[in-house]
């Protein structure tokens, strides 16, 4: 259904999660302790929900390893669109021929890891 991380700064956020990745924002939703901020791709059900803590220290401890897989139809374009929007791919696009993908990494403003990944057509 989702997957949760933490961000710092929910403006930065939801500017890599929607000009960057696409996504789209649903309202927030203030908690007592935290603030949340659904983003889902356009006609997509599961979504990532992030989480702004609120108060004097905004960060949480993350557990390593932290990260999100998401498949894409088309990993080039969107490698593209976030080469537009200011953002970087981690390291370059990979053919992974045994499972016939095409596999990218990007990590959010927050160190938050997404695998990017397009199927063969």
């Amino acid at each position: 259904m989702a997957a949760t991380f933490t961000i710092t700064d929910p403006d930065r956020a939801l500017a890599f999660y929607t000009k960057g990745l696409g996504m789209t924002a649903a309202a927030r939703n203030d908690m007592p302790t935290v603030t949340e901020y659904p983003v889902r791709f356009p006609g997509g059900d599961a979504y990532l929900l992030l989480l702004a803590r609120k108060g004097v220290d905004r960060t949480m401890p993350r557990p390593a390893g932290n990260g999100v897989i998401l498949s894409v139809p088309d990993v080039k374009a969107l490698k593209a669109r976030l080469e537009a929007a200011g953002y970087a791919l981690t390291g370059p696009l990979v053919e992974v021929k045994a499972f016939n993908v095409v596999v990218g990494h990007v990590a959010d403003p927050d160190g938050n890891q997404l695998e990017l990944v397009q199927g063969a057509p």
